[in-house]
């Protein structure tokens, strides 16, 4: 399971304006535990992001993101977070697609540097 390993950080936000109904939706999922990082508060999802940031120390370029919405897509890779929209929630093989370009991308900035 990808939280049984230490090098994976895995990170909740939300814009919610119904903060304590999304924190007890985590709680009655079994989520909670899931997550390293929870930032759920009305805003900005770069605000999100920079907390994540400062909270973990890990660099944006790391960072992989999925949203339902296309606002925040193009809001959060502006920060240079890999990107995927879900439309109609996460599958295996969307997941399995976006780690493969995760990796790529990692690679050729391994190479540029």
């Amino acid at each position: 399971m990808i939280k049984e390993s230490s090098k994976i950080k895995l990170g909740c936000a939300s814009r919610t304006s119904a903060v304590n109904v999304a924190r007890q939706l985590l709680q009655a999922l079994n989520w909670s535990d899931l997550f390293d990082y929870t930032e759920i508060y009305p805003g900005s999802k770069t605000a999100h992001f920079k907390r994540f940031h400062e909270l973990s120390g890990i660099d944006y370029a790391d960072m992989l993101f999925f949203d339902d919405e296309t606002r925040n897509i193009h809001e959060i890779s502006k920060l240079g977070v890999q990107c995927h929209l879900v439309q109609y929630g996460i599958t295996l093989n969307l997941l399995e697609d976006a780690l493969r370009k995760f990796q790529q991308q990692r690679r050729i900035h391994e190479y540029l540097n």
